[in-house]
Order: structure tokens, then sequence, then C-alpha cells
């Protein structure tokens, strides 16, 4: 592909279902859990800038309030760039570009999938590529989730830190609502409130995945974190079955119609910061990348 110009549609995903197996000896928990791909998106546009010094990256759009996109070295696009390079991917620098529309922080994977998105793009502008390999070894490092956007198709059952895929799972044709309240969550301090007891054990080899999404065993620590948590549910649960994604905060609904989605959006509205009603997408996570 010869454009200077190209573009990946990074999507959002929910966890229909979470258990948390153990503890692992490197600190990190072993988890099984199903992810959902949603038509919710991200745009990650990369343009290659010949003879320029270095990369950059611009927040095109938000179309939620708040969000957090930092413009830093710290941005996970940033950093997957970083050690691309380091591990010998040769390309032109970058301008990145991004319309932000996934809510971040809030267990939706947004900052994930825009990275996995970076990888296909840098790969794509390539002068050297780096091999598979590679490429799943960044993703390892930039975190469990990146891993699931760059190799599986949805929805899919994964197991150790979110990162090993272990089957394809099918669910029934569903819309979700996703309530975003005004606080988010601190993903580590989430993971910090386990403790051996709400451990389901090794021994547990096949998540019981329903039609419709929950458990998620992150709940109660969540909670444990940002009390406020409760109340946002409880108001919700007047109006629908939530179950959160993630580590929070974003909580979600299931509706074999949009209809159905689209009634119960207006419905919570009120209480949220943004509501957004989106479709579950079967099939590969990430399209190939696409001239502007």
């Amino acid at each position: 592909m010869n454009s200077s110009s190209l573009y990946i549609d990074a999507p959002a995903k929910v966890n229909w279902h979470l258990q948390v197996v153990g503890k692992r000896s490197d600190g990190f928990h072993e988890l099984l859990s199903c992810f959902a791909t949603l038509d919710l998106c991200d745009r990650v546009v990369a343009e290659v800038m010949p003879g320029a010094p270095k990369s950059c990256i611009q927040l095109l759009s938000a179309s939620t309030q708040g969000n957090y996109f930092p413009l830093d070295p710290s941005n996970l696009i940033l950093r997957a760039e970083k050690i691309w390079r380091e591990s010998g991917g040769l390309a032109p620098a970058i301008a990145w570009s991004v319309e932000k529309n996934i809510p971040s922080q809030a267990g939706l994977g947004g900052a994930s999938s825009d990275a996995a998105a970076a990888l296909m793009l840098l790969q794509e502008h390539a002068t050297q590529r780096l091999p598979d390999s590679a490429i799943e070894h960044i993703a390892g490092l930039l975190g469990a989730d990146v891993t699931f956007f760059l190799q599986s198709n949805s929805p899919a059952l994964m197991a150790g830190r979110g990162d090993i895929f272990v089957s394809d799972i099918k669910l029934p044709a569903r819309w979700v609502v996703l309530a975003i309240p005004e606080f988010s969550i601190e993903t580590p301090a989430v993971f910090a409130e386990l403790n051996a007891p709400d451990f389901t054990g090794a021994q547990v080899i096949e998540a019981k995945v329903g039609s419709e999404p929950g458990p998620n065993q992150l709940f109660e620590p969540a909670l444990a974190v940002a009390p406020q948590l409760g109340e946002f549910v409880a108001q919700l649960s007047q109006f629908a079955n939530f179950c959160m994604s993630g580590s929070g905060s974003a909580m979600f609904a299931a509706f074999a119609s949009q209809d159905q989605a689209n009634s119960c959006a207006l419905s919570v509205n009120h209480l949220c910061k943004d509501v957004i009603v989106s479709q579950v997408i079967p099939g590969n996570v990430l399209d190939t990348p696409k001239s502007i």
C-alpha cells in the first residue's frame, strides 16, 4: 500500500464474563474472560513525514467529555512506536491523529485497541518490518488487552492476563447500552483489593459464558476502591441488568434489539456522564489499514 496516510478503526471491547482464577508468581492475576468487540471505534490515522526528526500525535476530536488522551510519551500509541523502533522496526516519522470515541479509563480497552492499531499501521508504513513474533512480544509489553486486539477474533475466551487465546465464543446478536459515570477507576487499585478467597482456583478451565453478560469478579474490588459505584449501579438496575466491563467504571446492559437498547439509553441518560448504544460485532477484531 503506497498511500502516505493510512487509518484503522480501533474497536472498544466489553468483558462479557470475567473470573479471577488466581495470582501468578510474576505478580499479575490469572484471568478467564470472554471479550466481545463493539462497533464503537476510535479512528487511528498514521501519516508518514519523510525527513521529519520525530513523530508527533494530536487528538482530532473527542466525542465523549473529559476523555483522557495524553499528548506526551505516556500515550500508548507513542509507547508502541518507541518499542517497535527499538526492536528494529524502520519507518519514517509518523504524524499520528486520533478521533477518540471510546470513553477512556472505563474498562472498554480504548487505549489498548489504539496501540494495537498503531502497531499494524507501523508495519504497513515500514521500510523494515518486524516478524509477527516480535509484534506479539511488544503487544505483551504494552498490556494484555493489546494482544487480544491484535491476534484474536471476537467474541473470544481469553486466559492468562487476558492475553492467551483459548477459544472462539458464539454469542447471540446483541446491542449494548454503555453507561459511563462521572468518575473513573484505576485498574491497579482494583486488582490490589483482590485476596485469595476471591479466586476461583486453577482447576477452572472453562468459563460459563451465557447469552447475557456477567458475572464480573472485579466488581466487588472495584466497589471497595470507588464506593460511589454502588449507588450508580443501584440506580441503573431500576431499568436493566447492568454488568461492569473490565475493572470499570463503565457498566453495560445487553439487549436483543436496537429499539430496546435505545429505550434503555433514554431512561438512564440522566444518571450518566455519557450513554452510548453500540452493537456486538463478531469476526476479526482489527481490519486491515485503509487509505485516506
